[in-house]
């Protein structure tokens, strides 16, 4: 959300302003956009799914063994 005030009652500076904010806002929002959707590179890891978390009876079993 963009929030310009209006400061004498001049709307034409307050929409050049806003004009302005929407441009930049939509050009940051542009670049993210391609930066999601750009194809993985060599050198870039692939995100690794966290390691699960280990089942009840494999503590079961590990604590039988260590006595």
């Amino acid at each position: 959300m963009i929030r310009i005030p209006i400061k004498n009652g001049d709307i034409d500076a307050a929409l050049d302003k806003f004009k302005a904010a929407k441009k930049e806002q939509n050009q940051k929002f542009d670049e993210q956009v391609a930066a999601f959707f750009a194809p993985k590179g060599q050198d870039e890891p692939e995100q690794k799914k966290p390691a699960k978390a280990p089942s009840y009876q494999s503590i079961l079993t590990r604590s039988r063994r260590m006595g």
